[in-house]
């Protein structure tokens, strides 16, 4: 507060005090010399059509008090002000790297924690048209803007919110799920990213190649960055001599990854391809075993077609007794 502060003050005068730039509004008070709160002054608070500000002014008749020292205060009423540290919401700094068919869950958590089960909670991708993946308000799960693609897929946990923990659960997992998350809270105006890599299974198959050798073939697609893929044997020795690329589409944000291995190259049965990440120390993997009799190509394929030569020289002979037999019924007729 402000005291104005006046002396040698005679019967009969009348204090004038102004003062300006007051808000909110003040209070104005006379006190006597003994600091007794004197009444019946004017008073009058005025905030002028362009201003933000309050100024007020009293008028006090001195003949109100025998003293002759007056206080004029003016003051704000004491007023109580809490100032929180700025929330920030949580989240992973690396994307999050799922196979399809999968449940991942992107984390999200609100610091310094606070009870977010009665305040309104957005998960949102801004590429979809609706963009809203889940909808919580003020309690209760709001989906009626929720994007189709995610119908019955998505969840929050009720005691993970009470600790400000609004991580959302995304179950079944697609290929078309891959992109960047935002999980909002509007009443603190915060907001985070979650980035999600959806890659498919990685697949191992038995073929051949022009020579009719057999060859592994791996393949897996859905990954960003460029994944490294590498072909291991059965005691987990890293095989060289692969052939192996990496592809984007024209129209694809995210790389497909396939190599080919001869199996010539291990005397093992077992074979392992991994595709993983480098930074983000995510992988994937699976195993073939081939066993011995697969080996021989070459034998499998020349039976193969000497079978299907007997087969059809099988046939023809039929077809000619049974054309001879016609021929003979047809004379007899004759």
């Amino acid at each position: 507060y402000i005291n104005f502060v006046t002396s040698d003050v005679f019967p009969g005068q009348t204090l004038v005090v102004p003062s300006q730039g007051w808000f909110p509004e003040p209070e104005l008070v006379w006190l006597d010399s003994e600091g007794t709160v004197l009444t019946g002054a004017r008073t009058e608070a005025q905030r002028g059509v362009n201003e933000e500000t309050f100024s007020v002014s009293s008028r006090l008749s001195v003949e109100q008090s025998p003293g002759n020292s007056f206080t004029c205060r003016v003051r704000h009423q004491e007023t109580s002000i809490t100032i929180s540290p700025k929330a920030t919401l949580v989240v992973p700094s690396q994307p999050l790297v799922v196979p399809v068919g999968s449940e991942v869950t992107l984390p999200c958590e609100l610091e310094p924690v606070k009870d977010l089960r009665d305040l309104v909670v957005d998960w949102a991708r801004p590429d979809l048209k609706p963009r809203y993946v889940h909808i919580r308000r003020y309690g209760r799960d709001h989906l009626l803007s929720q994007n189709s693609l995610y119908l019955g897929r998505t969840r929050l946990s009720e005691r993970g919110l009470a600790y400000g923990d609004m991580s959302l659960t995304l179950s079944r997992v697609r290929l078309s799920d891959a992109g960047t998350y935002h999980c909002f809270i509007p009443q603190m105006d915060t907001r985070a990213e979650v980035t999600l890599h959806v890659v498919s299974p990685v697949s191992v198959s038995l073929t051949k190649d022009h020579s009719g050798s057999p060859e592994l073939r791996c393949e897996s697609r859905g990954w960003f960055p460029e994944p490294e893929l590498v072909w291991l044997d059965s005691e987990g020795t890293v095989l060289t001599g692969a052939r192996t690329e990496a592809q984007r589409g024209v129209n694809e944000e995210t790389f497909s990854v396939s190599s080919r291995l001869s199996v010539e190259q291990s005397p093992g049965n077992s074979f392992t391809c991994r595709v993983r990440h480098q930074e983000t120390r995510q992988s994937r993997e699976t195993n073939i075993s081939i066993t011995g009799e697969t080996q021989v190509s070459s034998c499998s394929v020349a039976w193969t077609f000497f079978t299907l030569g007997l087969l059809l020289l099988l046939a023809a002979a039929v077809a000619f007794v049974v054309w001879k037999f016609k021929l003979l019924d047809s004379k007899n007729v004759s």
